[in-house]
Protein backbone atom coordinates (compact mmCIF):
# COMPACT_ATOMS: atom_id res chain seq x y z
CA UNK A 1 0.00 0.00 0.00
CA UNK A 2 1.35 3.20 -0.96
CA UNK A 3 0.60 6.76 1.15
CA UNK A 4 -0.60 9.97 -0.96
CA UNK A 5 1.06 10.31 -4.00
CA UNK A 6 3.11 13.91 -3.80
CA UNK A 7 4.70 13.80 -7.17
CA UNK A 8 4.93 12.27 -10.51
CA UNK A 9 7.70 12.34 -13.05
CA UNK A 10 7.03 10.37 -16.67
CA UNK A 11 10.47 8.20 -17.86
CA UNK A 12 9.92 6.92 -21.00
CA UNK A 13 10.59 4.29 -21.55
CA UNK A 14 11.68 3.11 -17.60
CA UNK A 15 7.99 4.04 -16.55
CA UNK A 16 6.63 7.01 -13.89
CA UNK A 17 8.22 7.79 -11.00
CA UNK A 18 5.83 8.52 -8.08
CA UNK A 19 6.95 10.45 -4.90
CA UNK A 20 4.76 9.48 -1.73
CA UNK A 21 4.27 11.29 1.41
CA UNK A 22 5.90 8.64 3.36
CA UNK A 23 6.16 5.65 1.04
CA UNK A 24 9.46 6.29 -0.29
CA UNK A 25 10.15 6.40 -4.21
CA UNK A 26 8.66 3.93 -6.58
CA UNK A 27 9.10 3.16 -10.52
CA UNK A 28 5.66 1.97 -12.31
CA UNK A 29 6.29 0.48 -15.49
CA UNK A 30 2.84 0.42 -17.47
CA UNK A 31 3.57 -1.91 -19.79
CA UNK A 32 4.13 -4.92 -17.65
CA UNK A 33 2.37 -3.76 -14.48
CA UNK A 34 5.30 -4.22 -12.26
CA UNK A 35 6.54 -1.65 -9.65
CA UNK A 36 9.62 -1.15 -8.12
CA UNK A 37 10.05 0.44 -4.71
CA UNK A 38 12.99 2.16 -3.12
CA UNK A 39 13.12 2.74 0.77
CA UNK A 40 14.99 4.31 2.91
CA UNK A 41 17.15 2.16 5.12
CA UNK A 42 18.62 3.11 8.61
CA UNK A 43 22.62 2.79 8.79
CA UNK A 44 22.59 2.07 4.48
CA UNK A 45 23.78 5.23 2.71
CA UNK A 46 23.37 4.10 -0.63
CA UNK A 47 19.63 4.26 -0.17
CA UNK A 48 17.44 7.51 -0.47
CA UNK A 49 17.62 9.44 2.76
CA UNK A 50 13.86 9.68 3.68
CA UNK A 51 10.70 8.21 2.70
CA UNK A 52 9.18 11.68 2.60
CA UNK A 53 9.28 12.63 -1.18
CA UNK A 54 8.23 16.75 -1.75
CA UNK A 55 9.48 16.34 -5.55
CA UNK A 56 10.94 14.85 -8.48
CA UNK A 57 12.81 16.21 -11.16
CA UNK A 58 15.15 14.65 -14.52
CA UNK A 59 17.80 17.26 -15.86
CA UNK A 60 19.19 17.30 -19.28
CA UNK A 61 21.75 14.67 -18.75
CA UNK A 62 19.22 12.47 -17.81
CA UNK A 63 20.18 12.66 -13.99
CA UNK A 64 17.26 11.70 -11.56
CA UNK A 65 16.83 14.31 -8.74
CA UNK A 66 14.74 13.49 -5.86
CA UNK A 67 13.77 16.35 -3.03
CA UNK A 68 13.07 14.88 0.67
CA UNK A 69 10.90 16.23 3.61
CA UNK A 70 14.22 16.02 6.04
CA UNK A 71 16.77 13.70 4.28
CA UNK A 72 17.55 16.79 1.62
CA UNK A 73 18.40 16.36 -2.16
CA UNK A 74 18.90 13.04 -3.30
CA UNK A 75 20.60 12.17 -6.92
CA UNK A 76 19.76 8.68 -7.89
CA UNK A 77 22.44 6.74 -9.90
CA UNK A 78 20.90 4.29 -12.68
CA UNK A 79 23.77 2.54 -13.66
CA UNK A 80 24.66 1.77 -9.51
CA UNK A 81 21.00 1.79 -8.53
CA UNK A 82 22.04 3.65 -5.56
CA UNK A 83 21.43 7.22 -4.43
CA UNK A 84 23.59 9.90 -3.26
CA UNK A 85 22.75 12.12 -0.35
CA UNK A 86 23.15 15.99 -0.34
CA UNK A 87 22.10 17.67 2.78
CA UNK A 88 22.98 20.68 4.83
CA UNK A 89 26.06 19.32 5.86
CA UNK A 90 26.55 19.67 2.17
CA UNK A 91 26.01 23.03 2.17
CA UNK A 92 22.14 23.55 1.83
CA UNK A 93 20.17 25.93 3.91
CA UNK A 94 17.60 23.52 5.00
CA UNK A 95 16.70 19.27 4.31
CA UNK A 96 13.44 20.15 3.41
CA UNK A 97 13.17 20.39 -0.41
CA UNK A 98 10.06 21.37 -1.89
CA UNK A 99 10.74 22.09 -5.26
CA UNK A 100 13.82 21.54 -8.20
CA UNK A 101 14.08 23.38 -11.60
CA UNK A 102 17.10 23.67 -13.86
CA UNK A 103 17.86 26.62 -15.39
CA UNK A 104 19.44 27.03 -18.63
CA UNK A 105 23.16 26.38 -17.67
CA UNK A 106 22.62 23.70 -16.08
CA UNK A 107 22.15 24.17 -12.79
CA UNK A 108 19.40 23.01 -10.20
CA UNK A 109 17.34 25.77 -8.04
CA UNK A 110 15.73 24.24 -4.76
CA UNK A 111 12.98 25.81 -2.64
CA UNK A 112 13.59 24.98 0.67
CA UNK A 113 12.03 25.85 3.95
CA UNK A 114 15.00 28.41 4.69
CA UNK A 115 15.40 30.52 1.11
CA UNK A 116 16.32 29.23 -1.30
CA UNK A 117 19.28 27.72 -2.92
CA UNK A 118 21.57 27.04 -6.46
CA UNK A 119 23.48 23.89 -6.69
CA UNK A 120 26.01 23.37 -9.34
CA UNK A 121 25.73 19.81 -10.09
CA UNK A 122 29.36 19.35 -11.47
CA UNK A 123 31.21 21.00 -8.66
CA UNK A 124 28.40 19.92 -6.20
CA UNK A 125 28.32 23.30 -4.17
CA UNK A 126 25.75 25.04 -3.02
CA UNK A 127 24.72 29.02 -3.10
CA UNK A 128 22.08 30.03 -0.54
CA UNK A 129 19.85 32.92 -1.11
CA UNK A 130 17.68 33.87 1.93
CA UNK A 131 14.74 36.77 2.65
CA UNK A 132 17.68 39.63 2.84
CA UNK A 133 18.13 38.90 -0.76
CA UNK A 134 14.27 40.06 -1.61
CA UNK A 135 13.07 36.54 -1.57
CA UNK A 136 8.99 36.69 -0.62
CA UNK A 137 10.10 34.85 2.34
CA UNK A 138 12.66 32.05 3.63
CA UNK A 139 9.92 29.35 3.69
CA UNK A 140 8.20 28.40 0.23
CA UNK A 141 5.34 25.48 -0.40
CA UNK A 142 5.18 22.40 -1.76
CA UNK A 143 4.40 21.72 -5.58
CA UNK A 144 4.63 25.64 -5.97
CA UNK A 145 7.25 26.05 -8.46
CA UNK A 146 7.60 26.03 -12.55
CA UNK A 147 9.78 27.28 -15.39
CA UNK A 148 8.38 29.36 -18.34
CA UNK A 149 9.68 29.29 -21.65
CA UNK A 150 11.61 32.01 -21.43
CA UNK A 151 13.70 31.07 -19.09
CA UNK A 152 12.35 32.91 -16.19
CA UNK A 153 11.38 30.56 -12.44
CA UNK A 154 8.61 30.77 -10.27
CA UNK A 155 8.84 29.29 -6.77
CA UNK A 156 5.62 30.01 -4.44
CA UNK A 157 6.18 31.07 -0.62
CA UNK A 158 3.81 31.90 2.25
CA UNK A 159 4.08 35.08 1.64
CA UNK A 160 3.60 34.96 -2.26
CA UNK A 161 5.85 34.27 -4.93
CA UNK A 162 9.45 34.74 -5.61
CA UNK A 163 10.73 34.86 -9.93
CA UNK A 164 13.74 35.83 -11.52
CA UNK A 165 16.16 35.53 -14.75
CA UNK A 166 18.57 33.16 -13.16
CA UNK A 167 21.53 34.30 -15.93
CA UNK A 168 20.74 37.90 -14.51
CA UNK A 169 22.03 36.66 -11.14
CA UNK A 170 26.02 37.37 -11.70
CA UNK A 171 28.14 37.12 -8.66
CA UNK A 172 30.21 39.84 -7.25
CA UNK A 173 34.08 40.03 -8.05
CA UNK A 174 34.59 42.39 -5.15
CA UNK A 175 37.38 41.30 -2.51
CA UNK A 176 36.51 43.01 0.50
CA UNK A 177 39.13 43.71 3.23
CA UNK A 178 39.02 42.31 6.89
CA UNK A 179 39.62 44.74 9.69
CA UNK A 180 40.04 44.31 13.47
CA UNK A 181 37.43 46.39 14.76
CA UNK A 182 37.94 45.58 18.66
CA UNK A 183 41.09 43.61 20.76
CA UNK A 184 39.67 42.27 24.28
CA UNK A 185 41.51 40.98 27.00
CA UNK A 186 39.86 38.83 29.16
CA UNK A 187 36.68 39.78 28.01
CA UNK A 188 37.15 43.28 28.11
CA UNK A 189 37.99 45.84 25.46
CA UNK A 190 41.51 47.33 25.44
CA UNK A 191 43.80 49.54 23.13
CA UNK A 192 45.26 47.38 20.61
CA UNK A 193 47.96 49.92 20.20
CA UNK A 194 49.10 49.34 23.56
CA UNK A 195 50.81 46.24 22.93
CA UNK A 196 52.08 46.49 19.76
CA UNK A 197 56.19 46.40 20.04
CA UNK A 198 58.70 47.85 17.73
CA UNK A 199 57.93 45.73 14.56
CA UNK A 200 54.46 45.77 14.78
CA UNK A 201 53.20 42.71 16.84
CA UNK A 202 51.45 42.11 19.07
CA UNK A 203 53.03 41.24 22.14
CA UNK A 204 51.30 39.57 25.53
CA UNK A 205 52.38 38.29 28.72
CA UNK A 206 52.12 34.78 29.42
CA UNK A 207 49.59 35.65 32.03
CA UNK A 208 47.34 37.06 29.23
CA UNK A 209 46.44 33.68 28.79
CA UNK A 210 42.28 34.87 27.50
CA UNK A 211 42.69 37.29 24.32
CA UNK A 212 40.11 37.46 21.52
CA UNK A 213 40.02 39.60 18.29
CA UNK A 214 36.49 41.11 16.63
CA UNK A 215 36.58 42.10 13.00
CA UNK A 216 34.08 42.34 9.69
CA UNK A 217 34.11 42.50 6.46
CA UNK A 218 34.07 46.04 4.59
CA UNK A 219 31.17 44.32 2.03
CA UNK A 220 28.30 46.66 2.96
CA UNK A 221 25.70 44.91 0.45
CA UNK A 222 24.51 42.57 2.77
CA UNK A 223 26.54 42.46 5.72
CA UNK A 224 24.29 39.10 7.05
CA UNK A 225 25.71 37.21 4.00
CA UNK A 226 29.60 37.54 4.69
CA UNK A 227 31.31 34.71 6.34
CA UNK A 228 34.39 34.60 7.88
CA UNK A 229 37.19 32.36 8.13
CA UNK A 230 40.44 32.64 10.73
CA UNK A 231 43.11 31.29 12.29
CA UNK A 232 46.40 31.30 14.83
CA UNK A 233 49.24 30.41 12.55
CA UNK A 234 51.54 28.15 14.92
CA UNK A 235 48.58 27.13 16.92
CA UNK A 236 46.16 25.95 14.79
CA UNK A 237 46.54 25.89 10.93
CA UNK A 238 43.21 24.67 10.18
CA UNK A 239 40.71 27.73 9.29
CA UNK A 240 37.72 28.15 11.36
CA UNK A 241 34.83 29.07 9.61
CA UNK A 242 32.35 31.50 10.84
CA UNK A 243 29.78 34.18 10.01
CA UNK A 244 28.27 37.36 10.71
CA UNK A 245 26.77 36.63 13.58
CA UNK A 246 29.57 35.44 15.16
CA UNK A 247 32.77 37.58 14.53
CA UNK A 248 34.97 36.72 17.34
CA UNK A 249 38.15 34.43 17.57
CA UNK A 250 38.69 33.87 21.04
CA UNK A 251 41.88 32.36 22.59
CA UNK A 252 42.40 30.58 25.64
CA UNK A 253 45.97 28.96 27.55
CA UNK A 254 48.27 29.85 24.62
CA UNK A 255 51.94 28.29 25.14
CA UNK A 256 54.64 31.01 25.11
CA UNK A 257 55.96 31.57 21.69
CA UNK A 258 55.52 33.26 18.17
CA UNK A 259 52.25 32.87 16.16
CA UNK A 260 50.39 34.68 13.49
CA UNK A 261 46.58 35.84 13.77
CA UNK A 262 45.06 35.79 10.41
CA UNK A 263 41.06 36.17 9.03
CA UNK A 264 39.50 36.57 5.82
CA UNK A 265 35.72 37.01 4.46
CA UNK A 266 33.69 36.99 1.36
CA UNK A 267 31.48 38.99 -0.19
CA UNK A 268 27.55 39.19 -0.12
CA UNK A 269 27.83 36.57 -2.99
CA UNK A 270 30.26 33.97 -0.59
CA UNK A 271 33.11 34.85 -2.84
CA UNK A 272 36.09 34.66 -0.67
CA UNK A 273 38.25 37.38 -1.08
CA UNK A 274 41.63 37.43 -1.61
CA UNK A 275 42.18 40.27 0.85
CA UNK A 276 43.77 38.17 4.16
CA UNK A 277 44.51 40.41 7.41
CA UNK A 278 47.47 38.91 9.53
CA UNK A 279 48.58 40.42 12.92
CA UNK A 280 51.81 38.88 14.36
CA UNK A 281 51.25 37.49 17.99
CA UNK A 282 54.10 37.22 20.43
CA UNK A 283 53.21 35.08 23.97
CA UNK A 284 55.95 35.98 26.08
CA UNK A 285 57.38 33.14 28.55
CA UNK A 286 57.67 33.16 31.92
CA UNK A 287 61.54 33.86 33.02
CA UNK A 288 62.05 30.49 34.11
CA UNK A 289 61.23 29.54 30.54
CA UNK A 290 63.25 32.29 29.04
CA UNK A 291 67.22 30.98 27.29
CA UNK A 292 68.90 33.14 29.76
CA UNK A 293 67.32 31.49 32.69
CA UNK A 294 67.55 28.16 31.16
CA UNK A 295 71.50 28.80 30.27
CA UNK A 296 71.68 30.09 34.46
CA UNK A 297 70.21 26.84 35.64
CA UNK A 298 72.43 24.45 33.50
CA UNK A 299 75.54 26.60 34.67
CA UNK A 300 74.22 26.30 38.41
CA UNK A 301 73.23 22.48 38.19
CA UNK A 302 77.44 22.16 36.04
CA UNK A 303 79.01 23.80 39.02
CA UNK A 304 76.84 21.63 41.32
CA UNK A 305 77.76 18.79 39.75
CA UNK A 306 81.76 20.05 40.08
CA UNK A 307 81.07 20.47 43.38
CA UNK A 308 79.35 17.17 44.17
CA UNK A 309 82.19 15.90 42.26
CA UNK A 310 84.71 17.49 44.25
CA UNK A 311 83.50 16.26 47.40
CA UNK A 312 83.14 13.30 46.15
CA UNK A 313 86.84 13.43 45.42
CA UNK A 314 88.21 14.88 48.62
CA UNK A 315 85.45 12.34 50.47
CA UNK A 316 87.07 9.10 48.49
CA UNK A 317 90.68 10.87 49.70
CA UNK A 318 89.69 11.73 53.08
CA UNK A 319 88.42 7.60 53.21
CA UNK A 320 91.85 6.69 51.77
CA UNK A 321 93.78 8.80 54.05
CA UNK A 322 92.29 7.27 57.01
CA UNK A 323 92.73 3.83 55.98
CA UNK A 324 96.52 4.69 55.25
CA UNK A 325 96.54 6.01 59.31
CA UNK A 326 94.54 2.68 60.19
CA UNK A 327 96.60 0.59 58.40
CA UNK A 328 99.72 2.32 59.90
CA UNK A 329 98.18 1.87 63.34
CA UNK A 330 97.44 -1.57 63.16
CA UNK A 331 100.78 -2.41 61.56
CA UNK A 332 102.33 -0.51 64.59
CA UNK A 333 100.11 -2.15 67.67
CA UNK A 334 100.73 -5.52 65.94
CA UNK A 335 104.54 -4.79 66.14
CA UNK A 336 103.71 -3.48 69.82
CA UNK A 337 101.43 -6.49 70.52
CA UNK A 338 104.53 -8.85 69.39
CA UNK A 339 107.02 -6.62 71.61
CA UNK A 340 104.73 -7.43 74.54
CA UNK A 341 104.53 -11.19 74.07
CA UNK A 342 107.98 -10.83 73.32
CA UNK A 343 108.75 -9.56 76.37
CA UNK A 344 106.11 -11.60 78.81
CA UNK A 345 107.73 -14.50 77.51
CA UNK A 346 111.15 -12.98 77.90
CA UNK A 347 110.61 -11.87 81.50
CA UNK A 348 107.65 -14.29 82.61
CA UNK A 349 108.25 -17.77 80.72
CA UNK A 350 111.77 -17.06 80.26
CA UNK A 351 112.65 -16.57 83.48
CA UNK A 352 110.54 -19.61 84.89
CA UNK A 353 112.46 -22.03 82.53
CA UNK A 354 115.99 -20.89 83.11
CA UNK A 355 114.97 -21.35 87.18
CA UNK A 356 113.57 -24.83 86.11
CA UNK A 357 116.57 -25.79 83.71
CA UNK A 358 118.80 -24.51 87.06
CA UNK A 359 116.81 -26.75 89.58
CA UNK A 360 116.74 -29.33 87.01
CA UNK A 361 120.41 -29.60 87.18
CA UNK A 362 120.69 -29.58 91.19
CA UNK A 363 118.25 -32.47 91.45
CA UNK A 364 120.29 -34.20 89.62
CA UNK A 365 123.61 -33.74 91.63
CA UNK A 366 121.97 -34.80 94.59
CA UNK A 367 121.99 -38.17 95.62
CA UNK A 368 119.55 -37.18 98.48
CA UNK A 369 116.25 -38.01 97.94
CA UNK A 370 114.73 -35.65 100.45
CA UNK A 371 116.65 -32.47 98.96
CA UNK A 372 116.45 -34.06 95.05
CA UNK A 373 112.34 -34.42 96.26
CA UNK A 374 112.23 -31.09 97.25
CA UNK A 375 114.17 -29.70 94.05
CA UNK A 376 111.28 -31.65 91.68
CA UNK A 377 108.52 -29.80 93.99
CA UNK A 378 110.06 -26.14 93.25
CA UNK A 379 110.39 -27.22 89.20
CA UNK A 380 106.43 -28.60 89.65
CA UNK A 381 104.71 -25.26 91.13
CA UNK A 382 107.31 -23.38 88.49
CA UNK A 383 105.90 -25.57 85.63
CA UNK A 384 102.35 -24.59 86.47
CA UNK A 385 103.33 -20.98 86.92
CA UNK A 386 104.99 -21.31 83.65
CA UNK A 387 101.80 -23.18 82.21
CA UNK A 388 99.47 -19.97 83.61
CA UNK A 389 101.76 -17.85 82.32
CA UNK A 390 101.37 -19.25 78.53
CA UNK A 391 97.18 -19.45 78.98
CA UNK A 392 97.06 -15.58 80.15
CA UNK A 393 98.73 -14.43 76.98
CA UNK A 394 96.71 -17.03 75.24
CA UNK A 395 93.43 -15.77 76.33
CA UNK A 396 94.84 -12.04 75.72
CA UNK A 397 95.08 -13.20 72.09
CA UNK A 398 91.92 -14.94 71.55
CA UNK A 399 89.33 -15.15 74.60
CA UNK A 400 88.63 -18.70 75.21
CA UNK A 401 85.44 -18.30 77.19
CA UNK A 402 83.82 -17.67 73.50
CA UNK A 403 84.85 -21.11 72.92
CA UNK A 404 84.07 -22.70 76.17
CA UNK A 405 81.26 -21.00 77.12
CA UNK A 406 79.72 -19.06 74.13
CA UNK A 407 79.73 -14.95 73.17
CA UNK A 408 76.92 -14.11 75.40
CA UNK A 409 78.89 -15.75 78.63
CA UNK A 410 81.88 -14.53 77.41
CA UNK A 411 80.73 -10.75 77.21
CA UNK A 412 79.17 -11.15 80.33
CA UNK A 413 82.66 -12.77 82.04
CA UNK A 414 84.30 -9.61 80.67
CA UNK A 415 81.98 -7.18 82.30
CA UNK A 416 81.99 -9.26 85.54
CA UNK A 417 85.60 -9.02 85.79
CA UNK A 418 85.93 -5.24 84.91
CA UNK A 419 82.53 -4.37 87.60
CA UNK A 420 85.25 -6.48 90.46
CA UNK A 421 88.39 -4.57 89.60
CA UNK A 422 87.15 -1.09 89.32
CA UNK A 423 84.94 1.73 90.85
CA UNK A 424 82.69 1.33 88.18
CA UNK A 425 79.59 0.06 88.89
CA UNK A 426 78.43 -1.98 85.44
CA UNK A 427 75.18 -2.77 84.49
CA UNK A 428 74.76 -6.07 81.69
CA UNK A 429 71.74 -6.92 79.60
CA UNK A 430 71.60 -9.42 76.80
CA UNK A 431 69.81 -11.16 74.01
CA UNK A 432 71.22 -14.67 73.92
CA UNK A 433 73.90 -13.79 71.45
CA UNK A 434 75.18 -17.86 70.67
CA UNK A 435 74.90 -18.73 67.66
CA UNK A 436 73.84 -15.50 65.95
CA UNK A 437 77.21 -15.20 63.75
CA UNK A 438 79.47 -17.06 62.24
CA UNK A 439 82.78 -17.84 64.41
CA UNK A 440 85.29 -15.10 62.71
CA UNK A 441 83.04 -12.71 63.60
CA UNK A 442 82.11 -13.49 67.17
CA UNK A 443 85.48 -11.72 68.25
CA UNK A 444 84.82 -8.40 66.18
CA UNK A 445 81.60 -8.38 68.48
CA UNK A 446 83.46 -9.55 71.57
CA UNK A 447 86.59 -6.65 70.83
CA UNK A 448 83.81 -3.91 69.92
CA UNK A 449 82.40 -4.30 73.86
CA UNK A 450 85.85 -4.86 75.34
CA UNK A 451 87.05 -1.65 73.65
CA UNK A 452 84.23 0.55 74.25
CA UNK A 453 84.83 -0.81 78.22
CA UNK A 454 88.08 -0.11 77.91
CA UNK A 455 87.46 3.39 77.03
CA UNK A 456 84.96 4.07 79.70
CA UNK A 457 87.59 2.74 82.42
CA UNK A 458 90.45 5.11 80.74
CA UNK A 459 88.88 8.31 79.66
CA UNK A 460 84.91 8.63 81.33
CA UNK A 461 85.60 9.22 84.74
CA UNK A 462 82.09 7.54 84.84
CA UNK A 463 80.35 6.16 88.32
CA UNK A 464 78.18 4.16 86.45
CA UNK A 465 78.05 2.72 82.63
CA UNK A 466 75.27 0.45 81.40
CA UNK A 467 75.57 -2.18 78.55
CA UNK A 468 72.65 -3.35 76.45
CA UNK A 469 73.13 -5.88 73.53
CA UNK A 470 69.57 -6.74 71.79
CA UNK A 471 68.34 -8.87 68.97
CA UNK A 472 65.63 -8.02 67.54
CA UNK A 473 64.50 -7.82 63.39
CA UNK A 474 67.93 -9.58 62.15
CA UNK A 475 69.97 -7.11 63.74
CA UNK A 476 71.95 -6.99 66.80
CA UNK A 477 71.80 -3.59 68.91
CA UNK A 478 74.89 -2.54 70.93
CA UNK A 479 73.70 0.43 73.75
CA UNK A 480 76.56 1.45 75.61
CA UNK A 481 76.80 4.75 77.97
CA UNK A 482 77.68 6.23 80.81
CA UNK A 483 77.70 8.67 83.49
CA UNK A 484 81.05 10.64 82.78
CA UNK A 485 82.77 14.13 82.01
CA UNK A 486 81.82 13.54 78.39
CA UNK A 487 83.19 15.82 75.35
CA UNK A 488 81.59 18.96 73.98
CA UNK A 489 82.70 17.73 70.60
CA UNK A 490 80.61 15.17 69.35
CA UNK A 491 81.43 13.05 66.16
CA UNK A 492 83.65 9.88 65.57
CA UNK A 493 86.48 12.05 64.03
CA UNK A 494 86.82 14.34 67.28
CA UNK A 495 86.63 11.22 70.00
CA UNK A 496 88.87 9.22 67.39
CA UNK A 497 91.58 12.13 67.67
CA UNK A 498 90.89 11.75 71.32
CA UNK A 499 91.18 7.77 72.14
CA UNK A 500 93.08 7.18 69.12
CA UNK A 501 93.15 3.67 67.94
CA UNK A 502 90.81 2.28 69.86
CA UNK A 503 87.66 3.48 68.55
CA UNK A 504 89.13 3.72 65.15
CA UNK A 505 89.33 0.16 65.87
CA UNK A 506 85.86 -0.41 67.18
CA UNK A 507 84.66 1.63 63.97
CA UNK A 508 86.77 -0.21 61.64
CA UNK A 509 85.00 -3.61 62.75
CA UNK A 510 81.82 -2.14 62.59
CA UNK A 511 82.33 -1.25 59.26
CA UNK A 512 84.02 -5.12 58.75
CA UNK A 513 80.47 -6.60 60.19
CA UNK A 514 78.75 -3.80 57.76
CA UNK A 515 77.60 -1.97 60.59
CA UNK A 516 76.30 1.57 61.46
CA UNK A 517 77.89 3.35 64.49
CA UNK A 518 76.47 6.27 66.25
CA UNK A 519 78.05 8.27 68.89
CA UNK A 520 76.69 11.18 71.02
CA UNK A 521 78.18 12.85 73.72
CA UNK A 522 78.47 16.63 75.55
CA UNK A 523 80.15 18.49 78.11
CA UNK A 524 78.88 16.78 81.79
CA UNK A 525 76.31 14.80 80.27
CA UNK A 526 78.52 11.34 79.42
CA UNK A 527 78.58 9.14 76.18
CA UNK A 528 76.28 7.32 74.57
CA UNK A 529 77.20 4.74 71.78
CA UNK A 530 75.15 2.95 69.44
CA UNK A 531 76.07 0.25 67.24
CA UNK A 532 73.89 -1.86 64.77
CA UNK A 533 75.11 -4.58 63.47
CA UNK A 534 72.71 -6.82 61.01
CA UNK A 535 72.71 -10.61 61.30
CA UNK A 536 73.49 -12.60 58.47
CA UNK A 537 71.66 -16.27 59.32
CA UNK A 538 73.43 -18.28 56.48
CA UNK A 539 76.83 -17.83 57.97
CA UNK A 540 75.35 -18.47 61.72
CA UNK A 541 74.47 -21.07 64.04
CA UNK A 542 70.65 -20.05 63.01
CA UNK A 543 69.65 -19.34 66.81
CA UNK A 544 66.15 -18.87 66.47
CA UNK A 545 66.21 -15.96 69.22
CA UNK A 546 68.51 -13.77 66.81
Amino acid sequence: MFSATTDLLIDFPKGIWIGTSASGLALFNPFTGKTKRYLHTPGDTNCISSNSIKCITKDKNGNLWIGTNGGGLNKFDPNTNKFIWFTSQSGLPNDVVYGILEDNQGNLWLSTNKGLSKFNPRKRTFKNYDYNDDLQSNEFNTGAYCKAGNGKLFFGGIKGVTSFFPDSLGNSIFNPPVVITQFLLFNKPVALSRFLNSRGALELSYRDNVFAFQFASQDYTNPMKNKYAYRLKGFQDKWIHTNAAQRTATFTNIDPGTYVFQVKGTNADGIWSRNILSVPVVIMPPFWRTLWFKLALVLTLVLLLLGFYRRRINHFKAQKKQKEKFTEQLMESQENERARIAKELHDAVGQDLLIIKNLSTMATQHKNDEKRNYYLKDISEKSQNTIDEIRQISRNLRPYLIELLGLTKAIEAMIEDLDNASPIVFQFHASNLDGCFAARHEIHVYRIVQECVNNILSHSGAEEAVITLVTENNLLAITIKDDGTGMGESDEKSFARKFGFGLSGIMERVRILHGKFDLKSSSGNGTKIYISIPINHEKSGKNINC
